[in-house]
């Protein structure tokens, strides 16, 4: 389906016309949509991508690309793979990130923020390659051509998403409220299924825990 797909079957179910509709814009919609389809990665973790980078003597961090979200694996010259960590790890204001320690591979790496990916120690040698494989943030969706980056037997939670949002928008009568959790419910029974999915396909392949649906 298309972002335009979605969004008129969304406007269908609440009854809206699609060409002009009343209580909802097709531009909240697709702020819905979006945030959907980031929310769905995070849980199931099916966008992946991956980069490659060479290390220099003294070494110490790498620019992520600008659409990384979480590094999952880094290997160094094919075989070696150190250990992973992600937010909330690396501490800045510790001075051995200073410190003149060098080694050929180093023991840890630990992503900072959206936008690097720190190494300690530090590379003493040049010529290192290295891979990192990234759970990815999909492509922001625009316009009604536009096709999301989740595979599209997952659209559906796309539109779920959106319209448990809508029924959180309708007010306080407490009817409203329990739509929107019939529709959250729709939603993550999807996200379910492709968790059970990608743990299964991607757990044999990079030998990572899937992350649990609360």
């Amino acid at each position: 389906m298309t972002l335009g797909d979605i969004i008129d079957d969304v406007l269908t179910t609440l009854k809206e016309n699609t060409t002009t509709p009343v209580f909802y814009t097709r531009a909240e919609i697709t702020d819905y949509v979006n945030e959907g389809q980031l929310d769905f990665n995070e849980l199931t973790e099916c966008l992946w991508s991956n980069a490659s980078y060479t290390s220099a003597v003294n070494t110490r961090y790498f620019v992520l690309p600008s659409n990384c979200l979480f590094v999952k694996r880094v290997v160094i010259d094919s075989s070696t793979e150190t250990v992973q960590y992600n937010y909330g790890e690396l501490d800045l204001d510790s001075y051995s990130w200073e410190e003149d320690v060098f080694m050929t591979i180093p023991e840890n790496t630990y992503q900072y923020d959206l936008t690097t990916l720190w190494f300690t120690p530090a590379f003493d040698t040049a010529g290192k390659a290295i891979k990192i494989y990234y759970l990815k943030i999909p492509t922001e969706l625009t316009t009604d051509g536009d096709t999301p980056d989740i595979p599209k037997q997952w659209h559906d939670a796309l539109k779920f998403y959106a319209l448990s949002l809508c029924m959180e928008k309708e007010g306080e009568a407490n009817s409203e409220f329990v739509r929107s959790k019939e529709w959250l419910e729709k939603y993550l029974d999807i996200v379910r299924q492709a968790k059970k999915f990608y743990q299964e396909r991607i757990s044999d392949r990079y030998k990572f825990r899937m992350r649990a649906v609360r």
